[in-house]
């Protein structure tokens, strides 16, 4: 079966799937603080991996 990353709370008890690394490039992180944060590190790095082309600026004038 497919994992599918959330956070959710059942009952009073939080339910966190990290989903799967793999397949979705999603992953749990446990802060310093204690805070979890589910990450979706492709959504997150989308735009990362496109870089403009470089622009040609024109020769100065003689």
């Amino acid at each position: 079966h497919i994992h599918h990353a959330e956070m959710r709370e059942v009952g009073g008890v939080l339910y966190v799937n990290d989903g799967d690394w793999v397949e979705s490039c999603t992953a749990l992180v446990e802060h310093a603080d204690g805070r979890l944060e589910l990450v979706d590190w492709a959504k997150e790095n989308a735009l990362s991996f496109w870089q403009a082309p470089p622009v040609r600026r024109p020769a100065a004038a003689a």
